[in-house]
């Protein structure tokens, strides 16, 4: 949502100034309730020092206030309010509400509020709004971010009947309401939601979240949804019951905003890590590291708070780093973690475990369960930052030079900040390996890039240095296994499979993605092996590049993925209408240029209506992709293949094939289309269907006007009574 902080003051907004005393009364009874009252506290001291500086202050200060409500709510509401009011107005909003923190306190997504400074905040946020226009507010009214971090978590849920499927509880961003969501039909769902006991309802909030909810679609690029209240709580009902239907649309085209922001979040995502690594690899003093890392992990998600709870080892005693938690629990939650008392509902840990040791444990509090499969990542993520930034403070108390292995680190990390292909990736890392360690010879073996519990154990070796081109070529042509690369073991790849190479010693560091490994770091020696002997800093030297190799791999997949996706079928994996149209005006001006023929084939299938009305949706998934496989199989890798939506298919027939006559390819795809299909269904008989086929030949101004013909020629061909080809003339 954008905001707009710098409007200029408008004449309309004289009025704002005065109070309504009626409701300034009833806000200071809300306010003066028991559990609204906030005692002052003083700044803590751990092992001599403040823990936090000045800019997390304004974090730490909400560590007292009821946690009822997400800043993130709070953060939409003073957007809206941005959007239509002078910072002037805004403070006059403010104080009517009896509202003391400051307006950059209101805007960060990680505060908190509680119920009563929440409703104060909102109700006299609507009075105003409403006060200033002849109809009803309409809110929010700020544009959805769609690459902002609350974007890319809903975004990876991969569509809005994802997110209501999975939200059934606790409401994360106010976990005073419960809701619980069921599906009607496509793309409609109904949600029922509640406030707990002791917390009355009221009309602005059951508007504001209608709102929110109509928003859900947006994030995936879609229209903005239709959300009728049908039943709330404000009337007298047990519950507020809100139905939500939304539009799909499949063109990429109306998609790109959503697609460029998936992009623009992996950049974002890849920055932040690069931040934090050059923190880790620059700032001496490690407690503010550590400390930074605390209030990253907190930030990055719906968190009540975040602590890094640190056992006693030699030369330092138990430590605790916090945000958002007051001492004493901080203290006592510490107690539990680390000494094996109770475990705590909603506050999900990691350890923070190297190579070298154990550390102690990242811990952080949610509510709710919409973030908790991305507050896993988030929390291994910042536990290994964190357990890095432990080993390099043991380190230098050991060895100075251990500040040109962070230099090296540094410099691979800014390098891998770009996003870039898989194979662009690998080449940085194995080139930057020999900067952090000695050594002659470098190989990146990755796997296939396929899901992790499909692997079949196989890696290929993705980049090399050191080598000749003759050896790297020989190589990338060979398949290894785990047992082939010896890990972390002296000699392991030479006696295996490499004596030829004359390693004299090899060690090799898995890159492991969520708990799977995705492929090796291995580095070779030529002569003096005790060069790769296995201490403790070869072992976090090549745990840190193994690291940093897996997340640039991880979100370079990610971007090939997005850019795969935006043009190509998701159910098929053929290429899509916008792949399909770059590819015939290609062949166009190919046929401009050269004067070879050129033809495309409109396929629709006859009946596949029927199939979906007698066999199900799922059925007619599968035909449809039945259909792909067995086209791809008739034509040559040279033609092309795509699916422009439904059951329409098209192909293009390259300049060789279509001086043989595009009606032999027709009758050939008829022939083949005739024959059944196994679904692969037990309790459903083959299905058998007939196609139609339009085909459009020669020259033509642009690729719309080829697929207009083919699509001319088709409709012909349905007239003319399905089950063959019509050819344009």
């Amino acid at each position: 949502m954008t905001s707009k902080l710098a409007k200029p003051t408008d004449a309309r907004n004289d009025h704002l100034g005065a109070q309504d005393q009626e409701a300034s009364k009833r806000r200071a009874q809300l306010r003066n309730r028991p559990e609204n009252i906030v005692p002052k506290r003083s700044g803590s001291l751990k092992n001599g020092r403040h823990l936090v500086d000045d800019q997390m202050m304004a974090t730490r200060g909400v560590a007292a206030t009821k946690h009822h409500v997400s800043g993130l709510y709070v953060t939409m509401l003073m957007e809206n309010l941005a959007a239509e009011l002078s910072p002037e107005a805004i403070r006059g909003v403010l104080s009517r509400a009896g509202e003391n923190r400051s307006l950059e306190e209101l805007s960060a997504s990680t505060s908190w509020s509680s119920y009563d400074e929440f409703r104060c905040l909102m109700e006299e946020a609507k009075r105003t709004l409403d006060s200033l226009s002849r109809t009803e507010t309409k809110w929010p009214t700020a544009t959805v971010r769609l690459e902002s971090e609350l974007a890319g978590t809903i975004q990876a849920f991969g569509s809005p009947a994802a997110v209501l499927a999975a939200n059934t509880g606790t409401n994360p961003l106010m976990p005073i309401r419960t809701y619980e969501t069921t599906e009607i039909g496509p793309n409609e769902w109904t949600i029922r939601e509640w406030f707990d006991d002791g917390f009355e309802p009221f009309p602005e909030f059951c508007e504001f979240v209608t709102r929110q909810y109509a928003m859900v679609p947006m994030f995936f690029g879609l229209p903005e949804g239709e959300v009728i209240e049908e039943e709330c709580q404000c009337r007298g009902d047990r519950a507020c019951l809100f139905r939500m239907r939304w539009a799909e649309i499949d063109e990429v085209a109306a998609r790109a905003e959503y697609f460029e922001a998936r992009a623009l979040q992996l950049e974002s995502r890849l920055e932040q890590l690069q931040d934090m690594i050059t923190d880790l690899a620059s700032n001496e003093r490690y407690e503010d590291v550590l400390q930074g890392i605390v209030a990253s992990t907190m930030a990055t998600g719906i968190a009540s708070g975040a602590m890094l709870a640190l056992e006693p080892r030699v030369g330092h005693a138990r430590t605790i780093y916090s945000v958002g938690i007051s001492d004493a629990e901080a203290n006592e939650i510490a107690d539990d973690l680390l000494e094996g008392g109770p475990r705590r509902k909603q506050i999900a840990i990691a350890n923070v475990t190297s190579g070298r040791r154990h550390y102690g444990v990242l811990a952080i509090g949610e509510h709710g369960s919409l973030f908790t499969s991305q507050l896993r990542n988030t929390l291994e993520t910042h536990a290994r930052l964190a357990a890095a930034a432990l080993d390099a403070a043991d380190a230098m108390e050991e060895a100075r030079h251990q500040a040109m292995s962070a230099q090296a680190l540094l410099h691979l990390s800014t390098s891998l900040a770009g996003i870039a292909s898989t194979e662009e990736m690998a080449s940085k890392v194995v080139r930057a390996v020999p900067d952090v360690i000695d050594c002659d010879w470098v190989t990146l073996l990755l796997d296939d890039g396929g899901p992790a519990d499909s692997g079949d154990g196989k890696f290929r070796a993705m980049s090399s240095f050191g080598y000749s081109d003759e050896v790297a070529a020989s190589l990338a042509g060979r398949v290894f296994t785990a047992e082939d690369i010896g890990v972390n073991s002296e000699f392991g790849l030479a006696e295996r499979n490499y004596s030829w190479l004359n390693h004299a010693a090899t060690v090799s560091a898995p890159i492991e993605i969520d708990g799977a490994t995705i492929g090796f770091i291995v580095v070779s020696v030529a002569s003096e092996p005790e060069r790769l002997s296995i201490t403790p800093r070869l072992a976090e030297r090549l745990e840190g590049l193994a690291a940093q190799a897996a997340i640039a791999i991880n979100n370079s997949r990610l971007v090939d993925q997005i850019r795969y996706q935006a043009v190509h079928d998701t159910l098929t994996g053929l290429p899509n209408r916008a792949l399909i149209i770059d590819r015939i005006d290609r062949m166009l001006a190919r046929t401009r240029r050269d004067g070879v023929p050129v033809a495309a084939l409109f396929i629709d299938l006859d009946g596949f209506k029927e199939v979906n009305d007698t066999l199900g949706h799922g059925a007619g998934d599968q035909l449809l992709k039945a259909v792909a496989e067995r086209v791809q199989t008739i034509m040559r890798e040279s033609d092309g293949i795509g699916r422009l939506g439904g059951d329409e298919f098209i192909v293009l027939v390259d300049a060789d094939t279509a001086s043989e006559g595009p009606e032999i390819i027709a009758r050939r795809l008829l022939q083949a289309l005739r024959l059944p299909f196994d679904l692969g269904d037990a309790t459903v008989d083959a299905v058998a269907i007939t196609a139609s086929i339009g085909i459009a030949t020669g020259v033509r101004t642009s690729a719309v006007e080829l697929l207009r013909d083919a699509d001319i020629a088709l409709y012909a061909a349905k007239a003319k009574g399905k089950d063959c080809y019509v050819v344009f003339r």
